[in-house]
């Protein structure tokens, strides 16, 4: 359509991310791609289009704007704003390799990491007065805008497991949505909410404090 793909960004379990060229406008984005409808299950693509629908309508200095979603030739997609940097994951494995030797240094780790939890914790608060929660807060979806410090600014992405608080239906009983090693006990239970959500961003700093998992199992 409209889009010039550039490269490959990443992948996960609801589609490929694309940094692309929006030609009308001339202005470059993260183009989310599904599969082509022919091998979603209807589930998979109604949760798509939510995926974009509650993210566009989310306004907040610390989460990724979307511009607009549609379909073509099968394949349906939305955009989002470029953010230039990395994730929190990519950083916690570069300083992983250089870990802090004095207790003064580990408290400056401690006075850097604060901040992040800060900005993360807003964008969140606004999505949860608007009855959306994320569910799958993980270093992963945290993205920094430019360079290697933690005084920059922080960006809350992929809101693929969102859930409107007072949509339901789109999951299965027995469903388990997030990823294992920042899930809530209570999750494993069939419970979520916004608790969950403060303890999964509660383990995501702290594996930035200290940098390794609070849980390093995969299973």
């Amino acid at each position: 359509g409209d889009f010039k793909i550039v490269r490959e960004v990443g992948r996960g379990g609801m589609g490929v991310v694309f940094e692309a060229i929006q030609e009308s406008l001339g202005r470059r984005v993260a183009l989310k791609v599904l599969p082509q409808a022919s091998l979603l299950s209807g589930n998979q693509l109604e949760r798509f289009r939510r995926e974009a629908r509650i993210a566009s309508q989310l306004h907040h200095s610390n989460i990724v704007p979307v511009f607009g979603s549609g379909e073509t030739d099968g394949f349906h997609w939305y955009a989002m704003q470029f953010i230039a940097g990395q994730s929190l994951e990519q950083w916690r494995s570069a300083q992983a390799a250089m870990p802090p030797s004095t207790s003064a240094e580990w408290r400056e780790r401690a006075r850097s990491v604060a901040p992040i939890g800060v900005q993360a914790a807003s964008a969140l608060h606004h999505a949860h007065a608007q009855g959306t929660l994320h569910r799958d807060i993980k270093p992963g979806n945290l993205l920094l805008e430019t360079g290697n410090g933690l005084d920059e600014h922080l960006w809350v992405t992929d809101f693929g497991l969102a859930k409107a608080l007072e949509a339901e239906g789109l999951t299965h009983t027995g469903d388990l949505l997030g990823t294992l090693q920042y899930m809530a006990p209570e999750q494993f239970a069939g419970h979520y909410d916004v608790r969950s959500e403060v303890y999964a961003l509660g383990i995501t700093v702290y594996e930035l404090l200290v940098l390794r998992p609070a849980f390093a199992a995969k299973t």
